[in-house]
This record gives structure tokens, C-alpha cells and sequence, in this order.
């Protein structure tokens, strides 16, 4: 069955679920917009609502929804995954809507999924089931979450380019499923509550621009940082607060390192001269670890913002 939707450039038809779903909606969130409840507008019209188009059949579906910074509240209906079966692109983040998210599996064509800056509490097993055409998953901040662990269903979306979970009270270790994201860019686990040695295939994240695993005092990430020298991509590194140690490894293939963050570790060992010789690099935080052997030297004019207070150097200036 099928529901007549008028629009400004089809005389065509949406399907009776998705027509449904979106009156589901309309009654479980709260501040929509105001043409979601004008008779007079069909549905592909609705504010926030773009439809897609099937020539062959004359019939239009529902591919995106984006109502970002709307102040909307309520909660998201649950059989979304069975209404909006061609959904493409699902934007709700910067609200305050709250319960439990619903399951997203099998949305297949699904790209763009963000909930950032909301108020749910808890991720059903197999929210992320399916999604092998995922390219992005934003939920960061959503402070409220019960404790839940990094989804490992999560392996089957190789073309994801940004994962962000920061602040989300992910728990646990991580899986060893990165060799399944070779085009990952941007990777922000932090504020969380994490723990254990980062697995084997994270060394696999060769395209990370950004990689963020901070946490002022919580995170308990362990093991070596040696993964660092395979990713000649990275722009900003953030491992601040966990338990790494062993030597900083050589990032002189990273020419595009602006950013490096590795306060409050356990790092020892020298620091290689080619460190301060990156030509982008421009702020670095080394303090609160066991670094040892000679201060190492940075060009001031390229690289203003220095901390290597609280460390084992020899001496308090550069030089043998």
C-alpha cells in the first residue's frame, strides 16, 4: 500500500510504513516544525524531510531526515529499521531527545548517522548491524548512556571515514576488527572508560587523520604507542591520561603532525630529534611521563606550544 504525497516536482507515492513511521514521530518528538502539522503540507514537504525518487515506478521514499539544533525532545520511535528502509541520511544531533536509540540494523543504504549532543540512555546490541554502507557514526555526548562496549558489528562498514564516540561511557577493551576500516580517518574514543592493550590491528588505521583516546584520569589504555609510526596521515594525537609506555617511536613519516598530545603517561626512553624537526608540527605535550636522555630541541617560531615539565632529562635545556 501506498500514500498519495503531492510535491512541487512529483505527483508520486511514498510508501504506507514510511508514511506511518513519520506520523509516529511527529507524535513521540516534541518541537518540530511547524509545517510537520499544516494539513496542507505533504509529508515530502515537511521541514527537515527530503525525499528521494524512483522514475521507474513514479514512487518517492523517505531518504533523509535532518533536524539538527531544533531544541526537539521526545523519543525516536523503535521500527525505524522497518519503515525507512531507504533512509540515506539520519541527522538529529545538538537536542536534548532521550530514551533508548533504536535499532538501525539493516538499513543498507544508510550513510550518515548522527545523534551527537542528546540525551539516550542505552544502544541495543544490534544498533549497527548491517550497515555496510555507513560512512559516518557520530554520538558523542550523549553523557547519559548505560556503560556499553565498542561495537564489533561494527566490522562490516569498511567504508566508514568517522567514528566519534567521545564522552558516550563506552567501557572495556577494544576488539581487534581495525583491519575492517581501511579508509578510517577520524577516530575519537575519548572521555571514556576505556582499558587494556589497544589490539594488533590498530597498527591498520593507516588513513587517520585524527586519533583522540584522552581522558583527564579514567581511560587505563596500556601497551606501547609504537601503532603511532604507521600512520603517515595523522594530523592531531591525543593519548593524554592512560597508562602507555615504552619509547616514543620515530614519526618522521608523519609530515602533517600539527597536534601531539601524550601528557600524563608512562613513557620513557629518549626523544628523537626528528620530532622537533617536523615542519607542521606546532603544539606538543609531553609532560607527566619518564622521558629520559637530552631535552629535545623545537624551533620556537614553528612550534610556540611545548610542555615537557615533570619528565627524567638530563638537563634543563637542549644539547649533549
Amino acid at each position: 500500500m501506498c500514500v498519495r504525497v503531492l510535491s512541487n516536482n512529483n505527483d508520486s507515492e511514498i510508501s504506507h510504513k514510511e508514511a506511518e513511521y513519520l506520523l509516529k514521530f511527529k507524535e513521540a518528538v516534541h518541537n518540530l516544525p511547524s509545517n510537520w502539522f499544516d494539513n496542507d503540507t505533504v509529508m515530502c514537504d515537511w521541514v527537515g524531510v527530503v525525499c528521494g525518487y524512483f522514475p521507474a515506478t513514479n514512487f518517492r521514499y523517505i531518504e533523509k531526515i535532518q533536524l539538527n539544533s531544533r531544541h526537539l525532545n521526545g523519543t525516536i520511535p523503535s521500527d525505524i529499521n522497518k519503515s525507512l528502509v531507504n533512509l540515506r541520511y539520519f541527522d538529529l544531533g545538538n537536542n536534548s531527545l532521550s530514551g533508548h536509540l533504536p535499532s538501525f540494523s539493516n538499513l543498507s543504504y544508510l550513510q550518515y548517522l548522527y545523534l551527537s549532543y542528546n540525551n539516550f540512555i542505552s544502544i541495543p546490541h544490534d544498533c549497527l548491524c548491517g550497515l555496510e554502507n555507513l560512512e559516518l557514526f557520530d554520538l558523542r555526548y550523549n553523557t547519559n548512556l548505560s556503560s556499553w562496549t565498542f561495537p564489533t558489528n561494527l566490522n562490516t562498514n569498511s567504508r566508514l571515514t568517522i567514528i566519534n564516540l567521545e564522552n558516550t561511557n563506552l567501557i572495556g577493551s577494544l576488539p581487534d576488527i581495525f583491519d575492517s576500516f581501511p579508509v578510517l580517518q577520524n577516530f575519537d574514543l575519548s572521555e571514556n572508560n576505556l582499558t587494556g592493550v589497544l589490539p594488533k590491528s590498530f597498527s591498520k588505521l593507516t588513513r587517520l587523520t585524527i586519533l583522540k583516546l584522552n581522558h583527564p584520569k579514567d581511560n587505563k589504555l596500556s601497551g606501547t604507542i609504537q601503532f603511532l609510526s604507521s600512520m603517515p596521515q595523522l594530523f592531531q594525537v591525543n593519548l593524554e591520561g592512560n597508562s602507555f609506555e615504552g619509547s616514543i617511536p620515530d614519526l618522521s613519516n608523519c609530515k602533517h603532525l600539527k597536534y601531539l598530545s601524550l601528557a600524563n603517561n608512562r613513557l620513557t626512553g629518549v626523544v628523537l630529534p626528528s620530532l622537533g624537526l617536523l615542519n607542521e608540527i606546532y603544539q606538543v605535550s609531553l609532560e607527566n611521563n619518564w622521558l629520559q636522555g637530552p631535552l629535545p630541541l623545537f624551533n620556537k617560531v614553528r612550534t610556540p606550544e611545548v610542555n615537557l615539565t615533570s619528565n627524567g632529562f638530563c638537563l634543563d635545556h637542549p644539547g649533549p
